[in-house]
């Protein structure tokens, strides 16, 4: 060690800053050139997989969604295909329901064709003014 107590090292590190330069790497110790070694080779597995992860979780969320989305479809067309009766008169919640869950097959672009609606649908949400189509 030096007089004021400074190492070798730290004299050289402090030389190379002062001159603009960068540390030299052939001062390392051989244990910090393979930790600097592992955590490069570390970073680089975890840039490399954070891509990966991402395509594979964009692709299962995804799939999820569109699996909820077709079980909805299923249940707007369940329901919109349910026939209504000419008399006695169904209640406006009951014409309602069965007019906005063909609006909603309708609204969400579901595959396939829902049936025409019934005559007794047409009849009665053309008495509440509702969309019967």
């Amino acid at each position: 060690m030096a007089a004021d107590g400074e190492s070798a090292r730290r004299r050289l590190f402090r030389r190379s800053r002062a001159e603009g330069g960068a540390y030299d790497p052939s001062q390392m110790t051989p244990g910090a050139r393979h930790a600097f070694a592992a955590l490069a080779v570390v970073l680089a597995l975890v840039a490399g997989a954070s891509p990966v992860f991402t395509v594979v979780y964009a692709n299962s969320t995804a799939a999820t969604l569109r699996s909820q989305l077709l079980a909805s479809c299923a249940f707007a067309r369940d329901l919109g295909s349910v026939p209504l009766p000419a008399s006695p008169r169904p209640s406006k919640l009951g014409v309602s329901i069965v007019a906005d869950s063909r609006a909603q097959w309708r609204t969400l672009r579901c595959p396939g064709e829902l049936p025409p609606p019934s005559p007794g649908l047409r009849h009665w949400a053309a008495f509440y003014h509702l969309d019967g189509r």
